[in-house]
């Protein structure tokens, strides 16, 4: 299979443009829900969330090594 049609490529590259773009796109979800005060999550940057979900949920094709290596950092 080519790089350009591997699944994991495009959903790889689509979660990094997502946890890093996300934050940019506070006036969007502003002008889709105008009812809420902050309509976008500010607590965490989404990029710890993200390793703090991967810490506790690891995927399971993931190996165990890995896992420990993300709850490491955490």
């Amino acid at each position: 299979m080519r790089r350009g049609r591997d699944p994991l490529v495009w959903s790889a590259a689509a979660l990094i443009l997502l946890t890093f773009g996300l934050p940019f796109a506070k006036p969007l979800f502003a002008a889709l829900f105008p009812q809420l005060e902050r309509p976008l999550y500010q607590a965490d940057p989404f990029w710890l969330l993200l390793l703090q979900h991967l810490a506790w949920s690891p995927p399971p094709a993931l190996p165990p090594r890995a896992s420990g290596l993300v709850r490491r950092f955490l």
